[in-house]
């Protein structure tokens, strides 16, 4: 763990308790930041936003609103409380948060073991399947090569013997 230290900002001469690397305080980084922001949009060319609400200037250029017109138009607002029902275990839950599908930590868990399991009973099967064709098939290349030297055995004892095969 780093060890927090007393330090004084650069720019205003206030103290501030930190352990990393910080040269400025709180409020002091928060002003750097905007200003590092306002110079990188004049760098890009992009023109300072105005909230389309009221008017005044924006400090994010991706955002429409400022926060408090969007508190009011309900935009940027708290969400709401969805109703939602656990994939596990089947009790009605409330969430704030449209991707959740168990009720708790506890259901979450016991779901990915169910699935884990299933998973891997399906996957052996599908191991033994393949090692069961791979057996199969190497017993049919044996075969065939068993065919083919007792075929051309012979020949080939004559090819050796004369130099080579000839096609008439």
């Amino acid at each position: 763990m780093t060890d927090l230290i007393k330090k004084v900002c650069l720019n205003c001469g206030k103290e501030f308790i930190d352990g990393k690397l910080k040269r400025y305080c709180h409020d002091c980084l928060k002003e750097k930041r905007r200003e590092h922001l306002k110079s990188w949009q004049r760098r890009k060319g992009i023109k300072n936003k105005n909230c389309l609400n009221c008017g005044c200037e924006l400090t994010k250029y991706k955002k429409k609103y400022c926060t408090d017109c969007a508190e009011k138009l309900g935009i940027y607002g708290k969400s709401k409380d969805i109703k939602k029902i656990c994939l596990n275990c089947g009790k009605e839950f409330i969430t704030k948060k449209s991707v959740v599908k168990y009720c708790s930590k506890s259901c979450q868990y016991e779901m990915n073991i169910k699935k884990n399991a299933e998973l891997y009973h399906i996957n052996k099967e599908k191991r033994k399947q393949e090692k069961e064709q791979e057996e199969k098939e190497t017993n049919e290349e044996l075969i065939a090569k068993k065919r083919r030297e007792k075929i051309w055995g012979k020949y080939d004892k004559l090819a050796k013997k004369y130099g080579g095969y000839y096609a008439y």
